[in-house]
């Protein structure tokens, strides 16, 4: 029933539903017309860029979102760390007060307090760090704690050291000095034969010693039962040694007291040492196990907070990403499909267009070359410009090869004049040629036979310049001698004076040569007078006899060197006179040297002199053959010049009348191609 209605309606209204769809043609073919080729681009990259726009936008927003994340995580595990190491340093602390507990040392200490000073250090950074108010509160939980901690441990150090303090200075002193005591008191008894005594005081050092032993074992373990066992222990042996000092007599008496006596001081330091016991058992059970825990479960209660947000950060980052991946595919995969259809259209719309100018440009090349043909033109883009345009170059080449066919048959007549006269001047050019190389040929030798003079000269004006060189080395040569020779007169000088020394200090050695012989003689009258004495002495003078035969020996010895001495000194002072005589005579020679030298120098001067002015006019000679050769060479160049114009005039012409004939066959050839062209 309803397509039964539609249908007259449609069919009843027929011609109002054509007019409208052809209105709705129109309008759009006139949208279309008016979108040019560059329109269609601009819009279909333009819609692209968008895309990548959109793309870009949602990258970097996811790329801050996941940088922020990452910052934030990079934050919490910087925090995690800074609480792992407080952590640990914590554990570190609570091990190292339980060691103390034991071991009651120093190291422990040492080390508390190394670990105390990391955990202060990351505290304050994470008290910086944090701004969460539940990790903030926390902290300051873990800071309340932490003071409360370390108060308490070193609570804890002054009552362990008064602990030990009052073992070591009162518990163990009165402990050792009771035993001895009693003991005493026992050696004493038997000694006096005072057996009861001996034996109440064998008693009492009993109920003394298994007292202390439950001291001791209160001291190692710390706990209620021992020390009251302890106190036991001590009001029996008090009660004891009350009774043996009521019973007894004399000496006994004042040595129970005294026993007694110790016994209270005794239980006193034992008093004194339970308080701080306790007061460490209550320190340890009260605050330091209380607090230790506690920092802990803040500890942890912050480390699953920075953990919690850290998975909370990684969700965030990884939806950031995920959502920026899945808009970015899309749009990737809209901008293929909006690409690829926009290309589609746009080929569509340029490709016949371009197809039609190809297809006449081909009848054109490879065709009748028909130029009477157009292109539609009646498109409002870029291709109906191209078309327009490309049958306006169409029709000016029409023209175009119209006036090359009217001139292609002015040139071939043109041609044919040009090549006749081209012979007629290539033969006048020959001529001229072939006289302009005998002129070069005559310039060639007369520029050579002045280069020859110019070279002599040249040679010539050298050898001077050595020979002047040569004179000026020799004057410097005779110089150096010059000098060389007075330097050697001045050194003879020198060493005839100093030999003219050496002969005044021989003579000085003769003197002194003359002092010891005369000593030598002294030695000799010494030695034999000596020798007389001791012949007088007889006996006792036969040593005395020895020694003076050995300096009458010795005196001979340094007579006889001395005389070779003076006989050396004799020949060296006759050697420095004629050395002396000849050095006089070679300072002589060495200065009629020096004479003859400087005269040979002032001729060597003259020859410098000399030479120099003869290489002067050499010179000038020189300079003017090469003038004359510069002449020559440029007129021969001139004449070369000349000759090369001819022969390149020459070759001009042979050239122009070559040119002249292609030119015509060119003519000939460019009237057969015009031809092919249809331009009626």
């Amino acid at each position: 029933m309803p397509l039964h209605c539609i249908c007259p309606t449609a069919h009843g209204t027929g011609d109002l539903g054509d007019g409208t769809s052809d209105a709705r043609t129109t309008e759009m073919k006139g949208l279309k017309m008016k979108l040019t080729i560059a329109k269609k681009l601009a819009l279909g990259f333009g819609a692209l860029v968008l895309m990548l726009i959109v793309v870009g936008v949602v990258s970097i927003r996811g790329g801050r979102v996941a940088t922020y994340g990452v910052q934030e995580i990079d934050v919490i595990v910087d925090d995690l760390v800074l609480g792992a190491e407080a952590l640990e340093a914590l554990l570190t602390m609570r091990m190292r007060v339980q060691n103390f507990l034991v071991d009651n040392d120093e190291e422990s200490i040492a080390g508390f307090n190394e670990a105390r000073a990391i955990f202060l250090k990351d505290l304050e950074e994470c008290e910086a760090s944090f701004t969460n108010p539940e990790r903030v509160a926390a902290l300051q939980g873990i800071r309340e704690g932490f003071t409360a901690y370390d108060n308490a441990f070193n609570l804890l150090q002054d009552a362990v050291y008064g602990r030990q303090s009052t073992i070591l200075n009162r518990l163990n002193p009165i402990a050792e000095e009771m035993r001895e005591h009693v003991d005493g008191m026992v050696q004493d008894a038997f000694a006096a034969g005072e057996i009861e005594l001996a034996e109440q005081a064998a008693y009492s050092l009993r109920d003394l010693l298994l007292a202390r032993d439950y001291v001791m074992r209160y001291i190692n373990l710390n706990t209620d039962e021992n020390y009251q066992r302890a106190r036991e222990e001590i009001a029996n042996t008090i009660q004891g040694l009350r009774e043996a000092r009521a019973n007894a007599t004399g000496t006994g008496v004042n040595g129970f007291g005294r026993a007694i006596e110790l016994i209270e001081d005794y239980n006193n330091a034992l008093d004194e040492m339970s308080g701080f016991v306790n007061q460490r058992n209550n320190l340890v059970e009260n605050q330091i196990d209380v607090y230790g825990p506690r920092i802990a479960d803040y500890n942890r209660e912050i480390q699953e907070s920075l953990a919690q947000e850290a998975h909370d950060d990684v969700d965030m980052v990884a939806a950031a990403v995920a959502g920026a991946q899945m808009m970015i595919i899309f749009i990737t995969l809209f901008a293929i499909v909006f690409g690829v259809a926009t290309a589609i259209m746009i080929a569509r719309g340029v490709i016949k267009p371009i197809q039609a100018i190809t297809e006449r440009l081909q009848d054109i090349a490879e065709g009748e070359g028909d130029l009477t043909q157009r292109v539609d033109e009646d498109r409002p883009d870029e291709l109906g410009v191209l078309g327009k345009w490309f049958n306006v170059f169409v029709a000016r080449i029409q023209d175009l090869i119209r006036e090359v066919a009217g001139s292609a048959n002015e040139v071939a007549s043109a041609a044919t004049q040009i090549a006749a006269s081209s012979e007629q001047i290539s033969s006048g050019m020959q001529q001229q040629q072939s006289q302009t190389a005998q002129v070069a040929s005559a310039v060639e030798e007369m520029a050579a036979s002045v280069t020859e003079v110019a070279q002599k000269a040249t040679e010539a004006s050298q050898k001077s310049d050595e020979a002047g060189k040569l004179a000026t080395d020799g004057g410097d040569v005779v110089r150096q001698t010059v000098e060389g020779m007075q330097s050697i007169s001045e050194q003879v000088n020198e060493s005839a004076v100093a030999v003219g020394e050496l002969g005044k200090r021989g003579e000085q050695i003769g003197e002194i040569i003359g002092v010891i012989n005369d000593i030598a003689d002294q030695t000799n009258l010494l030695a034999l007078n000596a020798a007389i004495e001791a012949a007088r002495a007889g006996e006792h003078g036969r040593g005395f006899a020895v020694v003076a035969d050995e300096v009458r020996k010795l005196a001979e010895r340094t007579q006889k060197a001395t005389e070779e001495v003076a006989d050396s000194i004799k020949a060296i002072q006759t050697d420095t006179t004629r050395a002396v005589e000849r050095m006089q005579t070679g300072r002589e020679r060495v200065g009629e040297g020096v004479t003859l030298a400087e005269q040979a120098g002032e001729s060597l001067r003259s020859i410098v002199a000399g030479s120099r002015e003869v290489a002067a006019m050499i010179q000038s000679i020189a300079a003017g053959a090469e003038e004359q050769s510069a002449a020559s060479t440029q007129v021969s160049r001139s004449v070369e010049s000349i000759n090369a114009v001819t022969s390149e005039s020459a070759e001009g012409v042979r050239q122009a009348s070559a040119a002249a004939t292609q030119l015509s066959a060119k003519a000939e050839q460019l009237q057969t191609l015009v031809g092919k062209f249809k331009l009626e």
